[in-house]
């Protein structure tokens, strides 16, 4: 019904048919083809292997009971959610936050919205979902590992899909989401497929890639802004590094940088200087020089 209302409005200009964006929105993806499904099989039977090992403790206890070793985290951003779904879309104001949560919004991380529809589709409590997204997190990390290894790295499919299983099992990611650290399993998780872009986008310039890495990096700094930082830092010394060796111009650089900002601004202001803000007094704080078992320090 959309292409059809779309194709009405637009008959009368035949010149809008040659606009980029009027063919987007009329064909917006193409089909997967079959050979297409086969080959995303194996990675996708290999990231939920590793999810249902990993999480086989959750699975076992149950959603409602399962706390990951106490993290007191958890009960943190259980009123956190509890508050997200229950009110407007927008982050809490200031002198909400200073009451009830924390004396900034930057706590509030963007997939906790994930957790507000998954409480609509099923009529569970939204306080139960926190061990949940950290599940779903654990399934993306062998999907980035495997992007980052055939991708980035151009290793054949089989190597990448070891690597997507090995990197999935690795201790690392158990003991990320045993101490149901969410904001680090979704460093784990996104950070590879950051650097495939990178790399990716140094061999061959584009456009779409350009998008693509806007759209991760707002992604990451909404969701967890300390993996932003981690993120920024290497994607920094990939392009450094490339622009000393030419492989990139200043121009086509500008164009990622002109666009992730936009992105990162454009997207949600009042929340993008909260979390700047917090994110510059982190960088300088003592978290970075707390022990070596500190997770985020990890990677």
């Amino acid at each position: 019904f959309r292409v059809q209302l779309l194709r009405r409005a637009v008959a009368e200009y035949p010149g809008l048919l040659k606009s980029a964006a009027v063919r987007l929105l009329l064909n917006p993806v193409e089909p997967i083809v079959a050979e297409e499904w086969r080959g995303a099989a194996p990675v996708f039977l290999v990231a939920l292997a590793v999810t249902v090992l990993i999480i086989w403790p959750y699975l076992r206890i149950g959603f409602a009971d399962y706390w990951g070793l106490g993290n007191p985290d958890e009960a943190f951003y259980m009123t956190v959610i509890e508050r997200l779904h229950h009110h407007p879309f927008g982050v809490p104001t200031l002198e909400e936050s200073y009451r009830l949560y924390s004396p900034n919004t930057s706590v509030v991380l963007g997939i906790s919205y994930f957790a507000s529809i998954l409480s609509v589709f099923t009529g569970v409590p939204i306080k139960y979902f926190f061990g949940t997204l950290c599940a779903f997190m654990v399934f993306l990390v062998p999907l980035g590992a495997y992007y980052l290894a055939r991708a980035g790295f151009r290793l054949s499919f089989r190597v990448s899909l070891l690597v997507a299983a090995v990197v999935g099992c690795s201790a690392l990611v158990a003991r990320t989401f045993y101490i149901d650290a969410l904001g680090s399993l979704s460093v784990i998780a996104m950070a590879p497929i950051a650097v495939a872009l990178c790399i990716q986008f140094v061999d061959q310039p584009s456009h779409r890639l350009a998008v693509l890495y806007a759209m991760l990096a707002a992604a990451m700094y909404y969701c967890y802004y300390p993996g932003f930082g981690l993120m920024a830092v290497i994607s920094g010394m990939i392009f450094i590094s490339a622009l000393v060796r030419r492989s990139v111009s200043f121009t086509q650089l500008r164009y990622l940088v002109a666009v992730t900002v936009t992105l990162l601004a454009g997207t949600f202001l009042f929340q993008f200087v909260s979390v700047f803000r917090q994110l510059v007094l982190e960088s300088f704080s003592a978290r970075l020089k707390a022990e070596l078992d500190n997770e985020l320090l990890m990677y």
